[in-house]
C-alpha cells in the first residue's frame, strides 16, 4: 500500500488549498499512475469469483459524451424500468454526481445537492462514493452515475479502478456506457451550450470565444502542435493534448458582467476550463483507449447517429450486451418520458459553419476518427458505423 499512501498524500497536500493552480493540478493528475500499482489486487478481487451481483453502488457509469445525448438515454432508461433513480443523502435526486471530478481535483463541478462543503480530509474515498447509493438495493431497478465529464480525464478508468479497490467491491457488476458523436457537431453543440452557461452564471463571454470558430482556434493549435510530437495518437492525447489543453483554458479570463456577483460556485474556475476543449473532447481515441484497457469487455460504446436514427437499436444495445438483461422485459416504449431538448440544445437554427471550417475540421479529425475505428475493432467493438460526415 505504500505507492497508494504516498499518492494519496501528495493529492492531500495539493488539495488543501482551493485554489490549486493548474500547474499543481497537472503535477497531481501526472502523480496518479502510481495508484496503476494496486490494478493486481482487482484483479484477483475478479477472478476470486466471489460477486455480490447487487453491492451498493452504481450498475452503470455512463462516462460521456458531452452533448452526445446521454440524458435523453438515461432517462429513456428509467422510463423503461431499467435504472431508478438512485436515493442519495437528503432523498435528493440527480442524474450527474461529478464525484469523480471532484476526485480529480475540480471541487466546484461537484452537485452541491448531495455533497457538503466541508468534504473529508480524504482526498476520494471509495467507501463515500459507494455510499451515495447505499439505498439502492432493488434487483429489479439498478442505480446509474451519469457524468459525461469522465471519459476526458486520461487518469479516470485507472481511479475508478482504485476506488473500487478500496471499498473491497468488484467490478464484475458494474458496466460503463460511452456514447460518441461526431465530432464536429458535438463541438458546435458545446460551444453554445458554454455560451448559455456563462451568460447564465453573470459572465460576460470572454473576448476569445465571441464565435465558434474564434473559440476553436486554441485547439486547433494544440492539435498541430501535438501532431508533431508523436504519431501515438494515445499517447498524443495523454501526454500533449490534455496538458495543453489545461494550460491554455486556465488563461482564459472571465469576467462578472456590470452589476453581477457572479456565482459564487464558480470562484474556483476549474468547471470553467474544463467546459472548453470544444475540439478536444472530440479525440476520443485518446480518451476511451484507458477504460478499454482497463476494463475489457465492459464497456459498451454507442453511435449517437445510431441513437438519433434508431434509439431502439442503441437502447437495447446497451440493456443486452451492456447490462446483460432480457430485452423482453424493457422493450415497450415508455408512454410519457421527459424531454431533454428544449433545456440542453441551445445551437440557433440558422448557425452555418462556413465551407472552408468544416472541410479543415473534417480533415484534422480525420486520423483521430480512423484510429478509433481501429481501436473498437482490436477491442471486438465491431458494430460501431463510422461517423456520417457533418454538414451544417
Amino acid at each position: 500500500m505504500g505507492a497508494i499512501m504516498i499518492f494519496i498524500t501528495i493529492w492531500s497536500l495539493a488539495m488543501s488549498d482551493n485554489y490549486c493552480t493548474m500547474q499543481c493540478r497537472r503535477d497531481v493528475l501526472r502523480n496518479f499512475e502510481a495508484g496503476k500499482t494496486h490494478m493486481n489486487e482487482m484483479k484477483a478481487l475478479v477472478a476470486s469469483g466471489n460477486v455480490d451481483k447487487f453491492f451498493k453502488g452504481p450498475k452503470l457509469i455512463i462516462i460521456g459524451a458531452q452533448k452526445a445525448a446521454t440524458t435523453d438515454l438515461s432517462n429513456q432508461l428509467q422510463a423503461r424500468g431499467v435504472l431508478g433513480r438512485a436515493p442519495y443523502p437528503n432523498n435528493v435526486f440527480v442524474k450527474e454526481t461529478h464525484f469523480l471530478d471532484y476526485c480529480m481535483g475540480v471541487k466546484c463541478m461537484m452537485n452541491s445537492q448531495i455533497f457538503e462543503t466541508n468534504q473529508s480530509s480524504v482526498w476520494c474515498d471509495g467507501n463515500q462514493y459507494l455510499g451515495l447509493f447505499e439505498n439502492c438495493k432493488s434487483k429489479t431497478k439498478m442505480c446509474a452515475d451519469v457524468s459525461p465529464s469522465y471519459m476526458m480525464y486520461p487518469e479516470m478508468a485507472a481511479l475508478v479502478r482504485v476506488l473500487f479497490s478500496q471499498s473491497n467491491s468488484t467490478l464484475s457488476s458494474v458496466s460503463f456506457v460511452a456514447v460518441l458523436r461526431e465530432p464536429i457537431s458535438r463541438a458546435i453543440s458545446s460551444y453554445f451550450q458554454y455560451r448559455h452557461l456563462i451568460d447564465s452564471l453573470g459572465y460576460t463571454l470572454p473576448d476569445e470565444h465571441q464565435s465558434f470558430e474564434q473559440a476553436i482556434q486554441s485547439d486547433v493549435q494544440i492539435l498541430k502542435h501535438c501532431a508533431q510530437t508523436t504519431s501515438d495518437l494515445v499517447l498524443r492525447y495523454q501526454n500533449c493534448i490534455w496538458p495543453q489543453f489545461l494550460e491554455k483554458a486556465s488563461s482564459i479570463e472571465f469576467k462578472r458582467k456590470e452589476g453581477n456577483a457572479g456565482d459564487s460556485d464558480m470562484k474556483c474556475r476549474t468547471s470553467l476550463t474544463l467546459l472548453q476543449g470544444f475540439l478536444i473532447r472530440g479525440v476520443y481515441v485518446g480518451q476511451l483507449h484507458s477504460w478499454l484497457r482497463h476494463f475489457p469487455r465492459k464497456v459498451t460504446v454507442i453511435s449517437h447517429d445510431l441513437y438519433t436514427t434508431s434509439p431502439e437499436m442503441a437502447i437495447k444495445k446497451v440493456v443486452v450486451e451492456g447490462l446483460g438483461l432480457d430485452w423482453s422485459q424493457y422493450s415497450a416504449a415508455p408512454k410519457k418520458i421527459h424531454s431533454s431538448k428544449s433545456k440542453n440544445s441551445k445551437t440557433p437554427t440558422d448557425f452555418s459553419l462556413s465551407n472552408a471550417a468544416r472541410s479543415y475540421l473534417t480533415k484534422l479529425f480525420n486520423p483521430y476518427n480512423q484510429a478509433l475505428y481501429e481501436m473498437l475493432k482490436e477491442n471486438l467493438i465491431l458494430d460501431f458505423p463510422e461517423f456520417q460526415t457533418y454538414s451544417s
